[in-house]
């Protein structure tokens, strides 16, 4: 984590601060850029899934990668291990969903003075 002082005094985050409540959830406070990347990466996660998905030989290589990817996966029926690629698939597609709308917001935030 990186902090530069301002010439105002005000404290510029480089990346990601970690804010702890006592009573409440804890929080993130992320550089706009370093979030936008992250939701572009999950996009494009979310587009491929879902071209492979169009396919039973791209199902077949995500049912595949399952037991790489999550260990456990290898402990499930064939029956189980489809139906965990087609829920995992629904998710990326709607987080992918999710992050294409968060692109179409445009947040109006006041600025401090």
């Amino acid at each position: 984590m990186v902090y530069q002082i301002s010439r105002l005094g005000y404290v510029c985050l480089m990346g990601r601060l970690r804010v702890t409540h006592r009573d409440a959830p804890d929080f993130y406070l992320t550089a706009a850029d370093r979030e936008e990347e992250r939701d572009e990466n999950l996009l494009t996660a979310s587009r491929m899934f879902g071209v492979l998905a169009r396919s039973e030989s791209g199902v077949r290589v995500m049912e595949t990668a399952l037991a790489d990817v999550f260990p456990w996966a290898r402990h499930l029926s064939i029956a189980e291990r489809s139906e965990f690629t087609a829920d995992l698939i629904t998710e990326l597609s709607d987080a992918g969903r999710n992050a294409r709308a968060k692109f179409a917001v445009l947040p109006v935030v006041p600025r401090c003075r």
